[in-house]
């Protein structure tokens, strides 16, 4: 499993679980930095494998989230944690595929993965170099 899907990972746990999003950025912060680190990844990459476990599906769509912005209006409308649960199942499902889809090899995306293999061919350059010097 690679660094970022890993930590996307332990944001959606954290975050499902109740844990603010504020709270949940600032303890996965530090294993991102090993995460990534052991994986040889860029740290400027680790927010949006950050924010695509705490900020997407676990938020707002999975059914019975105890967020605050779901709980609040609970009582107003006479809904239950888990009211709606087949279209939040099938909301998260969009929510989570779409970015894996659009950073996949020959996805649809904006870099449409360019981005992360010019970063991994330049590094292999800098590796390459060093070993030879």
């Amino acid at each position: 499993m690679s660094g970022g899907l890993g930590l996307g990972l332990g944001g959606a746990i954290v975050t499902y679980g109740g844990v603010s999003l504020s709270v949940a950025f600032f303890v996965l912060a530090p294993m991102g930095q090993t995460l990534f680190r052991a994986a040889d990844i860029p740290r400027r990459l680790m927010p949006v494998a950050i924010a695509l476990g705490t900020s997407t599906f676990t938020m707002s769509a999975l059914p019975g989230t105890p967020a605050i912005h779901n709980a609040i209006p609970k009582p107003f409308f006479g809904a239950t944690p888990s009211a709606a649960p087949g279209l939040g199942i099938i909301a998260s499902a969009v929510m989570v595929a779409r970015p894996l889809v659009a950073d996949a090899p020959g996805g649809r995306g904006a870099l449409r993965g360019r981005g992360i293999r010019r970063w991994a061919r330049n590094a292999r350059r800098r590796n390459g170099r060093r070993a030879r010097a």
